[in-house]
C-alpha cells in the first residue's frame, strides 16, 4: 500500500543501472596485481588476471620478487640479512632467471592487449606484494594458492595467507589446476 507522500527513487536523485553490480565493479577494479615466479600455478593465476582485466578494462602489474629466504641460504646458512656477501655471480643468475619469467609474462599480457607494468625486486616476497600493493594504490591482487603441507604452513605461514591478512585491497587466491581437477574428479566419480 503506497501513501500519498511517496515518491519514485528518481525524485531523489538516485540512478539506478540494469547492471549495477557491473558498473561498480568496472569502476573498483582499474589495477590488478600479479605476482608471479614461472610456476604453473602463478600461470594459471596469471590467466585468470589477463581474464579479468579484459573484462574490466584494467591495467595488470606483474611483480617478481627475489626472495631474502633463498639469498640468507645462498650466504652459507647465515641468517643475518646480507652478513656475508652474495657472489655477483648468484646475483646475476637470480635477476637473469627473474627478468626471463617477467618477460614471459608480460608478453601473455601484451598478447591480450593488455596494458601493463612490472617490477624486478628483492625482499620478503609477502611484504613486497603488500608493499606494491599499497604505493601503486592496485585495486586487486590474483596470486597463486600454495599447497604446502600443514607443517610447513605452521612454522613458515605462506605468501598467500599473509597478503590476504596484509593487504589495503582484496585477493583473489586461484587453486590450482592439479587440485581442482583432483576435487572435480571426486565429485564426478559417484554419478557415473
Amino acid at each position: 500500500m503506497q501513501s500519498d507522500n511517496w515518491q519514485p527513487w528518481d525524485d531523489y536523485g538516485i540512478k539506478f543501472y540494469e547492471n549495477t553490480e557491473e558498473e561498480l565493479t568496472r569502476q573498483l577494479i582499474k589495477k590488478i596485481l600479479v605476482p608471479v615466479d614461472g610456476s604453473l600455478n602463478s600461470d594459471h593465476a596469471l590467466e585468470f588476471a589477463i581474464d579479468l582485466a579484459k573484462k574490466y578494462s584494467a591495467e595488470v602489474y606483474l611483480l617478481y620478487t627475489i626472495s631474502l629466504t633463498l639469498i640468507y641460504s645462498l650466504t652459507l646458512g647465515l641468517w643475518e640479512p646480507f652478513s656475508s656477501p652474495l657472489p655477483p655471480s648468484y646475483r646475476v643468475e637470480l635477476e637473469d632467471e627473474g627478468e626471463e619469467i617477467l618477460a614471459s609474462a608480460l608478453n601473455k599480457v601484451k598478447k591480450a592487449g593488455i596494458k601493463s607494468v612490472a617490477w624486478l625486486d628483492y625482499g620478503r616476497p609477502a611484504s613486497k606484494i603488500i608493499q606494491t600493493a599499497k604505493e601503486e594504490r592496485i585495486d586487486l591482487i590474483v596470486m597463486k594458492g600454495e599447497n604446502h603441507s600443514l607443517i610447513t604452513r605452521l612454522f613458515f605461514g605462506s605468501i598467500s595467507d599473509e597478503v590476504s591478512r596484509h593487504a589495503p585491497c582484496p585477493v583473489l587466491i586461484v587453486k590450482s589446476r592439479r587440485r581442482r581437477n583432483k576435487t572435480k574428479k571426486e565429485g564426478t566419480s559417484h554419478e557415473s
